[in-house]
């Protein structure tokens, strides 16, 4: 991941999404990693692509499969130190 706050692969990214106004979680991954089922979302799928290179306060808006989302980071960091434990 980007050490500089910078989302990018093997980040955790922390969102808020306006349309739902619930709050995301997702691990950017390669192509072969993603399983959006538990919040693997590759880096080259559309909210992937958009997440890549924001920082925390950024907002930014996608146009995914299930129409236009507006998420606003939330928070960016390594994910195997944000990834809550159950």
């Amino acid at each position: 991941p980007a050490t500089d706050g910078r989302a990018g692969i093997g980040s955790l990214v922390r969102v808020r999404d306006h349309g739902h106004g619930g709050t995301v979680e997702y691990e950017l991954v390669g192509p072969l990693e993603s399983d959006p089922a538990t919040g693997r979302v590759s880096i080259t799928a559309p909210v992937g692509q958009a997440l890549v290179g924001q920082r925390a306060g950024d907002r930014v808006e996608v146009s995914a499969p299930s129409g236009l989302l507006t998420l606003e980071v939330l928070d960016v960091g390594p994910a195997e130190s944000m990834r809550r434990t159950a």
